[in-house]
């Protein structure tokens, strides 16, 4: 599977959580070994009136 933004223009809330899901795990499976290079976790806020965890992926190419 190869996964590219190039000329993407959506959100990712109008890609909607399989796309978006599908690209994370692409990510995942690709980098694992090198995920605390690329990840932070940002730890618990509440977004809307829910708990979330904040994460941040940070895109180094």
């Amino acid at each position: 599977m190869e996964i590219s933004s190039k000329d993407r223009h959506h959100s990712v809330k109008e890609l909607g959580f399989k796309y978006t899901g599908d690209v994370l795990n692409f990510v995942y499976n690709k980098y694992r070994s090198k995920m605390d290079e690329y990840v932070t976790i940002n730890g618990e806020l509440v977004h809307d009136g829910r708990k979330c965890w904040g994460v941040t992926l940070e895109n180094k190419v």
